[in-house]
């Protein structure tokens, strides 16, 4: 039986998957973490780092709309449509321009 995951990996992608391999971490997060606040409806739950963490890892960093890479601070979890915050609803995004550009052009920088 696995215990659940610490406080330290909960607030910490970085440090669980430094502790326990990526592999590991992520089938314990969407094991343990996931179910419990993918129908959260709070703009962003909890567990936000760890959603943005997964969607970065599985795109390898590369921006689903411009195709090209970015760092991990420089990317946006973006919401496919709000109805649910499911790992299945979100892509990663450069925040600025593609973001914010493509999917909130009100909040273009001015």
């Amino acid at each position: 039986m696995k215990l659940p995951m610490s406080p330290e990996h909960f607030s910490n992608p970085w440090k669980a998957v430094e502790d326990l391999g990526q592999r590991e971490a992520i089938a314990i997060y969407k094991a343990e973490v996931e179910p419990i606040y993918r129908d959260d409806l709070r703009p962003y739950p909890k567990d936000w780092i760890w959603r943005k963490f997964i969607k970065y890892a599985e795109a390898r960093g590369i921006c689903n709309l411009c195709k090209k890479h970015g760092r991990f601070e420089d990317m946006n979890a973006h919401h496919l449509d709000r109805s649910t915050h499911a790992l299945s609803n979100l892509e990663v995004l450069h925040e600025w321009p593609c973001h914010r550009e493509d999917q909130h052009p009100e909040r273009r920088k001015r």
